[in-house]
This record gives C-alpha cells, structure tokens and sequence, in this order.
C-alpha cells in the first residue's frame, strides 16, 4: 500500500505527459482480461495503476478501497512492457477508467473504454436483431441510452482508433449489417474484430489518409491480408512508388460493403501493377508475375495458352509491361488481343529480363531507370555481414538483376548456382535471346532455361560434360569468372590477360586461367585473403553480386568516358 500511495503522489505532483499513451486491446472478453502494453527500454522497471469507472487516479488516496481497480509492476522485456489485466467487475462499472503509468520514473495518464463480457453479448444481440441498417442506426440500446452502433464502437473503445473520425457511421452500419447474415455467434473477442474491420473499410470507403502509411496500406490484416503471403510481400517489395500509389487509387473511394470485397480488389491491383509498374526496369519481370500467380491471370481473362504460340513473346511482354490500364480484365484483352504477325520484330532480346540491349552491342547496357520508376532503395536486414558487397547487393536488387529470398532476407553467404548466376550476368548484360536454344538434356524444362539458352547462344556458358549443364549445382569462383568473362568478349570488350600473381594460381583450371588473369587486372575480382583467390570455393551470394556490379560499373564508366 505504501507503494501505491508513493506512486500516486508522485504521479499527481508531476502532471505532465511524457510519452504516448500505451494501446488497450480486448484479450480474453469472456474473462474480462484487456490488455495494456508499449515499448521501453530493457530493464526499464513499470507500473501501472487504474482508477475504477466514475473515479480519477486522484480519488485512490482518499478512497482507495473503492477507487482502486488494478495495480502492479513489472520490468520491460525484449524493448517492452505488457499488463494482461482482468477488470473486476465486482468493483467495478461499464464506463471510462482512468490510468497511470510509470515507466522509469517517466508519468503518463490516460483514458480509456471497457464494457463487460454480459455487455458485450447484449451489443452482439442488439446487432443481430437489427431488421435493417437503419435499426443500428436509429434504434436505442436497450441497456444503454444511446444508438445500438454507436454504443457498439464505444464498448469496445474504438471510436480512439486513429481512422474512426474519417469513417462515415452510415458505412459502417451498412458493412456490419451485410456482413451478418443469420446472425454473428456470440463471441466477444470476434466481434471486436469485426468493428474494428468494418471501420477501416469504411475509412478506405471514405478516401482516409490515416488509413495509410506514406501511401501504404495502414493495418492489412484488417481486410483480411496475410502479411506474409506473396502478395503483400511482392506488394511491399516489388511495386515502384507509382504503383504503390495506383493500387491505394484502386481501394480509396469505393463503395466496398466487406473487407473480403476491399481484399480481392487491392490483390487484383497488386497483381496489376507487377506487370505495369514494377521496380524492374524493362519487361524482364512479366513472365515472372504471370507463372507466379497464373490462375489469378487466367480468372481475370488471359487466354495463357496463347503463350506457347507468340514467337516475339518480348514484344508482347513490353506491350503489357507499358500498358496504362485500371484492371486485370482490361490488360487481359491486350494480351489475348496481341498480334503475333504484326510484331514480327528482328529485335531478339528482353523477355526475361531487361530487354533493352541487343544481342551484338559492344558495350554494357546503362540502366538509368527514373525516380518514378524504381524505389529509393532496397534494403535487406542481413547484408551488415557482407557490408563490403552492401552497394552492390542494394543497387542489382535494384535493377531485378538479384533477388532477396522473401521477408528482407538475401542471405549473403549462401551459395550461387549455375542457373541463378547465368540468369544473374544474362540480366545484367541484355543478353536474352527468346528464340535461342541449347541441347543440354538437364536444362529443357528448368525455369532457367531461356537464360542458360541465351548464354549458350553468345559463347558464355558451357556445359559440365556428357552434354548436361547441371543447372542446381553450385557454381564456383572461377567458373562465375570465366562466364563473366565470356560475356565481356561477346559483347565486344577487349581485355588483357596479365598474370593475377595469387598465391594458388597452380590450383586453377587451365579453361579459366586467362578469364581470372583479365578480370584480376580489370579490378573486377579480388582474393579472398593472404593472395589466395580459392577458385574451387563456392561463389557467394555477395561475391556473386559485387563481381557484376563491379563488371557494369567498371565498363559502364569507360563506355561514359
């Protein structure tokens, strides 16, 4: 009790806000069990006091027995604080109760909102009693002397969420309503979820800017979202800024009566924008998307056997990828519309990936997409490892030439393929070749196959014996060299084979000692230690990306000079 009386004393003496108040979410409603948590600093000792329905913290001192409703400390974990607090209702009333938290000596005092779990049910009971949308409109509760929606979003404090104001309350009835169908169960913890969704529905409805985040969807989860699904994350990771903006065009504004309505038209515009507004600069990207998420494609219309038909498929691929349409079903009559015989093109490159350089240029492409265009960066959570090959990882993810493996993760120190760095230095040089083919028995119907074939095609790649390519195998350092290598003299560059002067030069292979030799004086390899290249090692991930990157800026900078 003395420490009670001390906390409150020094919360009334210091009166000044300190900090944002911590969120209050519904736990475990048949219980009565809320939940009061925020960040703070490890260690960080917290209390929290609540004053009962019709008291302040004030009233405790003078009345405690009867004012106090909860006190306790604890110590912030992991960088926050939790209380899982069962109101007692004994004590207790339906109401506003008032609180204070001390978080190291820092004083905070809020408000917020219970009803009990008997209250609850009523609501529940009220709404499903509803005949129309404008009985939770107009009808009074009858435990409570206000309209049954209103005294709804008030039970369960929403009407603090931070996109409440923007909502108009008609929507919200009518989307609570609709949703109902022969009546929700009675189950208190999901009716809380289905308010606080028809909100932001409503929100969105109405054009909210707080149910955005710099123009990206706020709170996902609340129309149904899987936020680690493919299409958020490609939603998240994969759409330049113009198509972040085209997709919160789609769902601002509408008139959606259901969170699942609002969900399959932000997924219909995500799906929309890989192709016309992708953070990969050309076509490259389209066969991607369309293998990724075929049946959505082909619901929306695509006659997707058209494909194996189109002989000129990059042309196709740029006719989608530049399309300016508002709708999956309106890009679809472009591609089923695509005339093959009036787009017979000699142009042999691009449908795989940056599509802008033909197959006999001299020099390496430069790739100068716009602002519009590409995001600002792209970041992954563990390349501090690897901070040597941090530029050169963020700049080809950039470009599509490298991607991460889902959830920010590139993992730098994994291995590399034959396949992943064929497409890699494929991508990076322009030189895919749609109508190329190869004879490796292994490689016909692997997914790099147009790459492998476009390599094979310019003298970049060979196989490793008995005609196979082993595309799953892990490529080792002198083979990324000799193929980086390769591709540098196909595209017309002439380079110098000096001696490299590594201590274990005696360990290369003869096929790749000039190759290592050139790309050594050129800068563009290094050894890994002690004058020691180890070129029988696997290549990196982040040694896979700085070699390419290092190969573009090295030529891009003599082709500008």
């Amino acid at each position: 009790m003395r420490r009670l009386i001390s906390f409150i004393s020094v919360a009334i003496l210091t009166m000044t806000t300190a900090f944002a108040a911590p969120t209050v979410i519904p736990k475990d409603a048949a219980n009565n069990i809320i939940t009061i948590a925020d960040t703070a600093n490890d260690g960080d000792i917290v209390s929290l006091v609540i004053a009962n329905s019709g008291y302040d913290t004030g009233d405790i001192l003078a009345s405690s027995d009867s004012a106090l409703q909860f006190f306790d400390s604890t110590e912030a974990v992991d960088g926050k604080y939790s209380f899982d607090v069962k109101i007692n209702n004994d004590i207790g009333n339906n109401g506003t109760y008032s609180a204070i938290v001390n978080v190291a000596g820092a004083i905070e005092k809020f408000t917020f909102r219970f009803y009990s779990y008997d209250e609850k049910l009523n609501i529940i009971n009220a709404i499903n009693s509803a005949a129309d949308v404008s009985d939770l409109l107009n009808r009074y509760s009858p435990t409570n002397n206000e309209k049954v929606i209103i005294h709804a979003i008030k039970a369960y404090d929403l009407d603090s969420a931070d996109f409440w104001n923007d909502a108009n309350v008609n929507d919200v009835a009518k989307i609570i309503f609709c949703g109902k169908g022969t009546g929700y169960d009675n189950d208190a913890d999901a009716m809380y979820d289905i308010l606080k969704s028809s909100i932001y529905v409503a929100a969105l409805n109405a054009s909210s800017a707080k149910a955005f985040n710099n123009n990206v969807l706020a709170h996902p989860e609340l129309i149904g979202l899987d936020t680690s699904g493919n299409i958020y994350n490609d939603y998240s990771l994969s759409l330049n800024s113009k198509g972040v903006d085209s997709v919160k065009s789609a769902i601002i504004g509408s008139d959606f009566i259901s969170a699942d309505e609002a969900k399959t038209v932000f997924e219909e515009a995500v799906i929309l924008n890989l192709i016309t507004n992708n953070v990969k600069y050309g076509n490259g990207h389209v066969q991607g998307v369309i293998e990724k998420y075929e049946s959505r494609f082909e619901s929306a219309g695509f006659k997707l056997s058209r494909l194996k038909s189109i002989k000129n498929i990059s042309d196709l691929y740029d006719e989608l990828s530049s399309a300016k349409v508002s709708t999956l079903s309106e890009l679809a009559v472009i591609f089923n519309g695509y005339d093959d015989k009036s787009n017979n093109s000699s142009s042999t490159t691009g449908g795989l990936n940056h599509g802008s350089m033909s197959s006999n240029a001299g020099s390496l492409p430069t790739y100068i997409p716009s602002e519009v265009d590409t995001p600002a960066a792209i970041s992954f959570a563990d390349i501090q490892s690897a901070a040597w090959a941090q530029e050169a990882i963020e700049a080809l993810a950039k470009l599509g030439i490298v991607n991460g493996k889902g959830n920010g993760v590139f993992d730098p120190d994994g291995s590399v393929t034959r396949a992943e760095f064929t497409k890699m230095i494929v991508g990076a040089t322009g030189l895919v070749d749609n109508a190329a083919e190869c004879s490796f028995s292994d490689v016909n119907s692997h997914w790099a196959y147009a790459y492998i074939a476009s390599a094979f095609k310019h003298g970049i790649v060979s196989g490793t014996g008995d005609n196979i390519y082993s595309p799953d195998s892990v490529i080792t350092r002198e083979q990324g060299a000799t193929i980086i290598y390769r591709a540098l003299i196909s595209l017309g560059n002439k380079l110098s084979a000096e001696a490299n002067g590594f201590s274990d030069s005696y360990m290369l292979s003869d096929w790749a000692s000039e190759a290592v030799n050139a790309l050594a004086a050129e800068g563009i390899i290094n050894g890994k230690g002690d004058n020691m290249f180890s070129p029988k090692d696997t290549l990196t991930r982040a040694e896979a990306a700085k070699i390419i990157y290092s190969t573009m800026n090295l030529f891009l900078s003599e082709q500008e000079g």
